[in-house]
């Protein structure tokens, strides 16, 4: 939820985002650090770690997006159309929105008949060039999206600010249940 109050804009919502993308962020930091000092990261697991994490921070993105275009009463499948786009002309938040799924969802494939949500994650990930998801799919991910910054969360948080502004200056809204 966020509130505008003489031109500004007061978001609850992407604060929460700031303040746990600084400590997913850090986290890396952390397992990156440790990486840099042990003979195998990948074997002990640390790649993987960072992997988790950056789930996480996909998750929180997404519930970033949720929560804004429900507060606006916007129909998800318009708001996740919507700039900015990525250099491959993808809209950013489609992005994040296929890789929290891709995260939560990923394990659960080989259990379900339809692959029609699998094959819409990995479309997505086609439109950025990952013709196979690969090893670490989601850091990837984020380090494509924020490129040519460092791969963090929070060089989200302007995008994020950018979709929720484009978004609050659009006319089509769910019809109301009267």
């Amino acid at each position: 939820m966020f509130l505008t109050h003489f031109n500004q804009i007061i978001d609850y919502d992407l604060d929460l985002f700031v303040r746990i993308s600084d400590m997913l962020d850090a986290e890396v930091e952390r397992n990156y650090q440790e990486a840099s000092t042990c003979p195998d990261p990948d074997a002990f697991g640390i790649f993987d770690r960072m992997e988790h994490i950056t789930g996480l921070g996909f998750v929180a993105c997404q519930t970033y997006l949720a929560s804004t275009y429900g507060f606006l009463n916007i129909e998800k499948d318009f708001a996740l159309t919507l700039a900015p786009y990525t250099a491959q002309n993808i809209p950013v938040v489609t992005i994040v929105n296929h890789a929290a799924n891709l995260w939560k969802h990923q394990d659960e494939w080989a259990l379900r008949k339809s692959t029609r949500d699998r094959d819409r994650i990995l479309h997505a990930f086609a439109a950025l060039g990952y013709t196979e998801l690969g090893d670490y799919p989601l850091s990837n991910c984020l380090a494509k999206i924020c490129a040519p910054s460092d791969p963090k969360f929070r060089n989200l948080v302007p995008f994020l600010r950018q979709w929720r502004d484009t978004l609050r200056m659009t006319k089509p809204r769910r019809p109301s249940s009267h």
